[in-house]
């Protein structure tokens, strides 16, 4: 047992796989979770497979945003609350409906959770990232 670990860890990070997400969350009940990024991102991709790969990153610039020069647009994941995060999601979501099939926009829905509590920005945030 860690006591100290245990009351002062201030985030611990996970690739999405719930029964590593479980035992973490056991020890670690006040620690921030954060989702891997990358690994969400290859999940995307997976999810998009035969969309071009245009729509693809069209897709994945929403979610994760773009860097254009010198500057970066924000995507999703980069909202600062859960509302701006829903109006921009039902923005997207309108747009995505003519470019990719509905089962990743189905799928996209049930991953929001999960994008809100270990993905947003001032989850990220509060982690120290």
């Amino acid at each position: 047992k860690l006591p100290l670990l245990e009351d002062n860890l201030i985030a611990f990070g996970t690739d999405g796989e719930k029964a590593l997400y479980n035992q973490f969350r056991k020890k670690f009940k006040i620690a921030v979770h954060v989702r891997c990024i990358g690994h969400f991102r290859e999940n995307c991709k997976t999810h998009l497979k035969g969309v071009s790969l245009k729509n693809q990153n069209k897709i994945l610039n929403d979610i994760f945003g773009k860097n254009i020069e010198d500057t970066y647009y924000g995507g999703l994941i980069d909202c600062e609350s859960e509302d701006i995060f829903t109006a921009t999601l039902n923005s997207s979501i309108d747009a995505w409906h003519a470019i990719v099939p509905d089962r990743f926009i189905a799928w996209f829905r049930t991953v929001i959770p999960e994008i809100l509590s270990s993905m947003l920005a001032p989850v990220r945030e509060k982690a120290g990232l």
